[in-house]
């Protein structure tokens, strides 16, 4: 799975899946031609062909797409497919660096809605928190010209994130095959037969559930492990309460990164954030320093922090991470820093905001606060193995 994103929330489901069927997704997505306003332009073109009778298949298995993870050459794989309306050719590619980050986060981005999964900025966060990973990630995009219809994120020791185009909930398959070929292959992605593969949806997406168990996945046991789907609306916000001689401001910039990072490292100890990570993460999109939100102590080091990713577009902000320094807990100052940088979310125009929580018995206290703040549990993940 991506990597887990430190903080009390845990925002980047990992291994999470998303194919919306086109009524669903809040705007009238054409299954014969997508078009998301703001997806970039000037990717490899790919020219339509084949046989008017060929299903988009064949992609993956071939030992080209195989080798397309990080540290193999930027080969392409074109498949063949037709929609109702023409024949298209679909090409697969591995990914090539944070432009492509953006590509996949348009994708999610115009497919949003209220259920989807993932979120535009934990994507980011779970993309730039570390440096040095790139090559332990596996990423494959597959486009259409220059539309990406879908893409598959693999992480150590056999975890897969996707997300397909709902109007090409076939490539589903396609990027399921792939990532079984990297996992298959050494000096990429190991498993075992102890470990096998997994996915990890949420539990109201019963068509991916049905697409995983065709491909031989099964859901884990029901005391396992879980996240949490919380969200509120972002009005009738309680003001936040501020001990006397601590300050709730946003991150400065560059004379904040080491305060930052040292009450992240301290909140989530051990962690891998440094601060050469965290400079990536203030420059990935959607980013915004007045959404990354501090409580200051009266000594001056950062006491508490609520980082908050914008959607403009879709008018929904993801808080991730959350956290307080261990000298700190037990103050008051997560909820007050989490309601100051609600309030700051509301004033850029966004209408509600979400967060994942574990939601077992083995980290139960970030869902206990969430429900202070107003969130709501709306849904939970389900997490698919197998073995074979």
């Amino acid at each position: 799975m991506p990597p887990r994103a430190d903080g009390l929330s845990r925002g980047g489901l990992s291994g999470s899946v998303f194919l919306a069927d086109d009524l669903s997704c809040g705007r009238p997505f054409a299954r014969a031609g997508f078009r998301a306003g703001g997806l970039p332009r000037g990717r490899a073109s790919a020219r339509a062909g084949g046989s008017a009778g060929r299903a988009i298949s064949g992609c993956v298995p071939t030992k080209r797409a195989e080798e397309c993870g990080a540290g193999h050459p930027a080969r392409r794989e074109t498949v063949t497919g037709r929609t109702p309306d023409t024949v298209r050719n679909i090409v697969a590619r591995p990914y090539e660096g944070p432009a492509d980050l953006r590509r996949m986060q348009d994708l999610v981005r115009a497919a949003w809605h209220p259920a989807a999964r993932p979120h535009v900025g934990a994507l980011a966060w779970s993309r730039f928190q570390h440096v040095g990973r790139e090559a332990e990630w596996p990423t494959m995009l597959w486009e259409l010209g220059d539309e990406t219809l879908a893409w598959g994120w693999a992480t150590p020791p056999g975890e897969l994130e996707l997300f397909v185009h709902p109007g090409h909930a076939e490539l589903a398959g396609e990027v399921l095959a792939w990532f079984h070929g990297v996992t298959s292959r050494a000096g990429t992605i190991s498993r075992t037969e102890t470990t096998g593969t997994a996915v990890t949806i949420l539990a109201g997406e019963e068509e991916l559930a049905a697409t995983l168990v065709r491909h031989g996945y099964r859901p884990g046991p029901a005391d396992a492990p879980f996240l949490l789907r919380m969200a509120r609306d972002l009005g009738d916000l309680p003001e936040p309460e501020v001990p006397a001689g601590f300050t709730a401001r946003h991150v400065r910039g560059e004379e904040d990164v080491a305060g930052r990072v040292a009450v992240h490292r301290s909140a989530f100890a051990p962690s891998s954030v440094t601060e050469e990570s965290y400079r990536n993460v203030m420059r990935a999109w959607p980013y915004r320093p007045e959404l990354d939100c501090v409580i200051e102590a009266p000594d001056g080091r950062l006491a508490a922090y609520c980082l908050i990713w914008p959607d403009e577009v879709n008018g929904v902000g993801e808080l991730e991470p959350v956290g307080t320094h261990r000298d700190f807990r037990r103050t008051g100052l997560a909820r007050a820093v989490c309601l100051y940088a609600l309030h700051r979310l509301g004033r850029t125009g966004a209408g509600s905001a979400i967060v994942h929580p574990r939601g077992d018995a083995g980290h139960p206290v970030p869902a206990r606060l969430y429900e202070t703040l107003g969130f709501r549990v709306v849904d939970r993940t389900v997490r698919y193995t197998r073995l074979r």
